[in-house]
């Protein structure tokens, strides 16, 4: 337990008068706190309590000053306390020694739960299971499309999902395509209640649920989140996606967010090519490296039509830098 502490002053008995004049000596509190801030901090003190007060506080002769401070239940007057000093602004702060064994840690059915999934799961990506889009001709809008519902089915939003379905946000059907119902193998979908809906107590002993959950720490604790699969068949894609820390513009008011996603490719005709693009607010920046120096020209040669597809959704293209490079992640 931390304890502040206020300083006491010296109280005299009985009022006693002047024999000869006297220069002030300042108040005794400003005193005894100027002997407190002397001591070094992680200095140990031996403490005694002298007095229980009316509001449940106790004084404690430390260091020959009278201190009030708040003890652990069971303090009584008499009591050796032995007391580190851990601060001294705005005032004396002692850490009483021992406390922190006075009662063995509990841990709740939750936390131990979650200890085990972390200890017995070491998922740190999400894996898709099937092509997002049947060919590489897709349009672009369907793509799109196929990535946001990639990561919005894939479990990691699930409670967040829930509430918005409670608040009537959100059309249950969602929900039971999302891994945590499928896992629980909800038996009639056509009678669904709200009593039917995964909440985790049980599923989440279910391997594959105790997979996404491990997935939903670390991407709390990072923060971002990965997903490797087939983005068409055939074509394997890496995806990264995380929020940078807020931008404050002079022009607005509150910062804008900004997002970056990075994307890795083997493509049959250009070869190795990653792709970081920034996002910031509608404006765009794309940072691209290629094994092979002729698919960067290939890719500059066709800077203009990107620049334009971006402008055409709505966004602007700021800068687009492409160069070949030995080794790429």
């Amino acid at each position: 337990m931390v304890a502040p502490v206020d300083i006491q002053g010296q109280r005299p008995i009985a009022q006693i008068d002047r024999l000869l004049p006297t220069a002030p000596i300042g108040d005794a509190r400003e005193e005894a706190n100027a002997r407190l801030t002397q001591l070094t901090i992680g200095q140990r003190l031996q403490g005694t309590v002298a007095s229980l007060l009316d509001d449940g506080s106790f004084i404690v002769k430390l260091a020959d000053t009278a201190v009030r401070t708040n003890l652990p239940s069971g303090s009584k007057v008499g009591d050796q306390l032995q007391m580190t000093l851990v601060g001294t602004e705005p005032r004396a702060t002692f850490l009483l020694d021992g406390e922190s064994a006075a009662a063995p840690a509990t841990f709740s059915p939750t936390a131990r739960l979650i200890d085990s999934i972390l200890h017995n799961s070491t998922a740190t990506t999400l894996l898709g299971k099937t092509p997002l889009v049947n060919s590489g001709a897709a349009p672009p809008a369907q793509l799109a499309t196929a990535l946001q519902t990639a990561l919005g089915h894939s479990g990691l939003f699930y409670e967040s999902h829930v509430q918005q379905w409670a608040n009537g946000q959100r059309p249950l059907a969602d929900l039971l395509r999302e891994p945590q119902n499928i896992n629980a193998r909800i038996p009639d979908t056509t009678a669904v209640t709200s009593t039917d809906v995964a909440l985790r107590p049980d599923a989440a002993l279910n391997p594959d649920t105790a997979r996404i959950v491990n997935l939903q720490l670390n991407t709390i604790d990072q923060p971002r989140l990965q997903w490797q699969g087939e983005v068409w068949p055939g074509q394997q894609m890496e995806w990264e996606v995380s929020e940078q820390p807020q931008q404050q513009s002079a022009e607005r008011e509150e910062p804008e967010r900004s997002w970056q996603s990075v994307v890795r490719f083997d493509l049959p005709t250009l070869g190795k090519i990653s792709a970081t693009i920034t996002l910031v607010g509608d404006h765009v920046q794309m940072q691209v490296r290629t094994a092979d120096p002729a698919s960067a020209e290939t890719l500059r040669e066709h800077g203009t039509r990107l620049a334009d597809a971006i402008d055409a959704a709505g966004a602007k293209l700021d800068v687009l830098n492409v160069r070949p490079e030995d080794d790429v992640a």
